[in-house]
């Protein structure tokens, strides 16, 4: 099978829990009254007063401070033009703080720019010696939101101290650096705040009172949340389609994410996740669609609560019934990266990319030189089809089962001992594949081809089928990342219209010889193992998922 991938107008590529409730409940014990609270957050400025604020900027930058309506009483504005260069803005202010053993900050925060780096930093007496949070390509919205640093986001940036350690600080600074897109905009705080928190907020609950809508005796509602994968939870069938389960955790805690471990054909195929701090005001944090049951990792980032809702409908059988609702901590959710490497070290190795399991990832450049396309190709074959873009990764399915890059002889090579056109060789027994991938064309139009070859070496036939997975993983690992981020690269939407696979409305990976069969799913809805076994897409069927992490598979 041979693909190219077309680049438009990519920039050239720069070097990828367990039981207590039933016993509260029992005990007539009143909901919250064991619950914890937090004290009120202390006000650091409102500002309604702006002059003890100033602007600083890198060369050629403009920034000027201004005051507007906030979302109560007024806020600081900054407008600012980055014009044509790499630069930064900085707003800071002296205030004296003293750090107790665990703390958040909390500002509101709108804007009208785009996507910049966003930067929280704390500074000694000194100013040289500097804390902090750094979010790139933060996407400001129009609505004011509420952005939280918590004292395990903000780090030693740098300075000549050798205790790194923050328990004071004297200047308080928000700087805004110049993202991808560029250009200018206004970017509005309010209401910045500081509160106190217990040492062990940051934990995942162990403990919760567990309800339910119904339940099918002789199970319990606890029995989904008691830490033992031999008992579950059945809702009862005669109380309708639509089932709830409640959390309580009784205090507010931290946490990143959810595992849902269902029975076999018992899972719901849609469902809504939501949080509260009361029990009675809901956000709702995740809708899942397309749930196939089995084991479902959720992603949770920065999530705070006391309570969790599950609200169920829609599945294969009368009733559900959940084995196990993991709560898991925070650094599962921290990022998408993390979120993907805490899935594949439960995973076979083999079923993602070495660099997700812990492994160093050895890669080389492709394209022309000046080029508009251009891409990596890793020691184990997979094609990363852009700059921060997604990848295009081989397996093979053979009548033995899967075979991935862990499983197979790996060698790398350039035809003709030199020329810049790479191949990675796997070798299993007789069974060999080879890819080899390559820049065409000129610096005003060109991509990347690449070549899938299997080759049986044995006397006898076999039968083999070559599988291509696209994911939404780059070849530059999360690790190394060489002026652009690497791991995960999101994929919203796929769509196959017999020619070319379209990846967030651009068609991207064109197929020279037409596959078999095309899978495409987004994430709650199958795995690597699904998509191998999965029906094909009936085109023009689009595949639209709002995790980023949708996948496609082209089969030959």
């Amino acid at each position: 099978m041979m693909l190219f991938t077309r680049s438009h107008d990519v920039p050239r590529f720069l070097n990828l829990v367990r039981v207590l409730a039933c016993l509260l409940c029992a005990c007539g014990v009143r909901p919250g009254a064991m619950a914890a609270d937090l004290p009120p957050p202390r006000i650091l400025d409102n500002f309604d007063d702006i002059a003890s604020w100033r602007v600083s900027a890198s060369d050629d930058v403009r920034a000027a401070l201004r005051s507007a309506p906030g979302k109560e009483g007024s806020a600081l504005c900054v407008d600012f033009d980055f014009g044509a260069v790499s630069g930064y803005l900085a707003i800071g202010r002296d205030l004296s703080m003293e750090y107790p053993a665990n703390f958040e900050f909390t500002f509101e925060l709108r804007g009208d720019a785009p996507a910049s780096a966003l930067q929280f930093k704390l500074l000694d007496a000194s100013g040289e010696n500097v804390w902090w949070n750094n979010r790139p390509e933060y996407a400001f919205a129009h609505e004011w939101q509420s952005v939280r640093v918590k004292k395990r986001h903000v780090s030693f940036a740098w300075g000549p101290s050798r205790d790194r350690a923050l328990t004071r600080s004297a200047q308080l600074e928000f700087v805004i650096a110049r993202g991808r897109s560029g250009g200018k905009g206004s970017v509005c705080f309010d209401r910045l705040s500081f509160r106190e928190l217990p040492a062990d907020f940051s934990g995942p609950p162990t403990t919760a009172a567990v309800s339910a809508s119904s339940n099918l005796s002789p199970t319990q509602p606890n029995q989904a949340f008691d830490g033992l994968a031999a008992t579950a939870w059945r809702s009862d069938p005669a109380s309708g389609p639509v089932q709830t389960l409640i959390l309580d955790f009784l205090e507010s805690r931290e946490f990143g994410g959810l595992v849902l471990h269902w029975l076999p054909h018992s899972h719901a195929s849609r469902y809504t996740i939501g949080i509260s701090d009361d029990g009675e005001q809901w956000r709702t944090v995740r809708r899942v669609a397309h749930g196939n049951g089995g084991i479902d990792p959720i992603m949770l980032p920065e999530s705070e609560a006391r309570y969790v809702r599950l609200q169920l409908q829609d599945g294969p059988a009368e009733s559900y019934a959940l084995a196990e609702i993991e709560i898991k901590e925070t650094a599962y959710g921290a990022s998408a990266n993390a979120f993907i490497e805490a899935i594949a070290a439960d995973a076979p190795r083999g079923h993602y990319p070495r660099a997700f399991v812990g492994e160093q990832t050895y890669w080389t450049v492709l394209g022309i030189d000046g080029g508009t396309a251009q891409g990596l190709l890793s020691e184990d074959g997979a094609l990363e089809i852009g700059p921060q873009a997604a990848s295009i990764e081989p397996f093979l399915i053979t009548n033995e089962g899967l075979v991935t890059w862990a499983d197979v002889e790996l060698e790398q090579s350039l035809l003709d001992g030199y020329l810049p056109i790479p191949s990675v060789s796997w070798r299993l027994g007789d069974l060999a594949l080879r890819v080899t991938a390559f820049g065409a064309g000129n610096r005003a139009q060109s991509q990347l081809i690449a070549q899938y070859a299997v080759s049986n070496h044995s006397d006898r036939p076999r039968i083999v089928t070559l599988a291509l997975a696209i994911r939404p993983f780059q070849v530059n690992p999360a690790t190394q990342f060489l002026n652009v981020p690497g791991g995960v690269s999101p994929i919203r939407e796929l769509n196959w219209d017999k020619q070319a696979l379209g990846i967030n409305g651009l068609r991207r990976v064109f197929a020279l010889q037409r596959p078999k069969k095309v899978v495409a799913a987004d994430f709650d809805s199958a795995n690597l193992t699904d998509l191998l076994t999965a029906k094909p897409i009936s085109s023009p069927q689009d595949v639209v998922d709002s995790t980023g992490l949708a996948s496609a598979m082209l089969r030959r």
